[in-house]
């Protein structure tokens, strides 16, 4: 199953569009390259709750650093759970 997908996308796209070079790499020294890197890599859990502490981690960063809004990541954390994506 794949977890969080209206929430990864919309971050993805915002990644995208905000940093258009950005590249999925692990390593905190980029924020963006990880933030990619995680999304890419959540593509592919098995394990909700895993899912759900990365999802929390890159809501944080994201907020942090201007990607979203607090009330985007609720609206997409909201509209993943009613459509069971958690």
């Amino acid at each position: 199953m794949r977890y969080y997908q209206n929430s990864i996308n919309f971050i993805k796209k915002r990644v995208r569009e905000k940093f258009p070079d950005a590249n999925p790499k692990q390593g905190q020294e980029d924020i963006i390259s990880h933030l990619f890197w995680m999304i890419e890599e959540m593509r592919s859990f098995e394990d909700s709750a895993k899912a759900g502490r990365w999802i929390g981690w890159i809501f944080a960063r994201a907020e942090n650093i201007g990607l979203l809004t607090n009330e985007e990541s609720r609206t997409l954390a909201k509209k993943d759970s009613e459509e069971g994506n958690v």
